[in-house]
């Protein structure tokens, strides 16, 4: 075995090497693509006898880029969040706002009055409400054992 003699002068200099690399990069560190890309509003839905509620919670977008619909029981919301474009050049340090297109499927238990659901925006939360079709349906029968 071949004996190496130790300099303390290069292993200094290669940790000071990477501790300047580390620095200079710590903020140039840029976020996953998935946070510029794709984002998914919180979502409340509630029953009572009569309907369903839905909250979506949805700052930032504009009424005519959101869709709503209805189909086979499931209550699909969709739309875009648009990034408005500057073309002044600007040393972005950390960006958690997010952008994209977003789509939010909530299956519902009940029929559903698909002529009657009703929406309603207000501070950046759409609420939906959609009344059951036969809210009498759930009734609880009692059956005398024999």
């Amino acid at each position: 075995m071949k004996l190496v003699p130790w300099v303390p002068r290069e292993q200094m200099a290669d940790l000071h090497k990477d501790l300047n690399h580390l620095f200079d990069n710590f903020f140039t560190v840029k976020l996953p693509q998935r946070f510029s890309m794709h984002f998914s509003p919180s979502i409340e839905v509630s029953e009572d006898k009569k309907s369903y509620t839905v909250k979506a919670e949805i700052p930032g977008v504009s009424s005519k880029d959101i869709e709503v619909s209805f189909k086979n029981n499931v209550l699909t919301v969709s739309g875009e969040k648009k990034q408005e474009k500057e073309e002044k050049k600007k040393n972005t340090h950390y960006k958690e706002i997010q952008y994209g297109s977003f789509f939010r499927s909530i299956p519902l238990e009940m029929e559903v009055d698909k002529a009657h659901i009703k929406s309603k925006r207000d501070n950046g939360t759409l609420t939906l409400t959609l009344p059951k079709k036969n809210p009498s349906r759930g009734k609880t029968v009692k059956i005398k054992v024999q």
